[in-house]
């Protein structure tokens, strides 16, 4: 999930991550692009404590993944 290893997931890693599950599962055609909008702006919404436009390892509440 975090491209370029720097320790952050930045909106364009998550939007990335989360077409990319939804295409893998089958469901990219279901959801309109507005609504995967919506999801990563929800994520950071959530999970970027400090408001600086990106997730820290810190930050990130989910299990830790090997994707970070």
């Amino acid at each position: 999930m975090n491209l370029d290893k720097n320790g952050y997931l930045t909106h364009k890693e998550i939007s990335k991550f989360i077409h990319n599950e939804l295409k893998n599962q089958g469901e990219l055609n279901q959801v309109p692009h507005h609504e995967e909008l919506a999801m990563v702006k929800d994520i950071l919404s959530q999970e970027d404590k400090d408001r600086d436009g990106r997730i820290s390892r810190l930050e990130f509440s989910g299990e830790a993944h090997r994707e970070f």
